[in-house]
């Protein structure tokens, strides 16, 4: 699994989804909030896309 922090614009969010990565956190999907604000956000993206994800082989070890 691969996740990326602190992505900063879209291009950089495009660029990342190229290569498979797979979550990302920064200003693109949402501004800095206190966990407070957590639950106010989540239903608010109710029916929306929050989270992608693939599913690849991976080997087992």
């Amino acid at each position: 699994m691969v996740v990326a922090e602190d992505v900063e614009t879209q291009s950089q969010f495009r660029t990342l989804g190229e290569l498979d990565c797979d979550q990302m956190q920064g200003f693109p999907l949402s501004r800095p909030m206190q966990a407070s604000e957590l639950p106010a956000f989540i239903d608010g993206m109710a029916g929306r896309v929050i989270a992608a994800g693939r599913v690849r082989d991976a080997p087992v070890t």
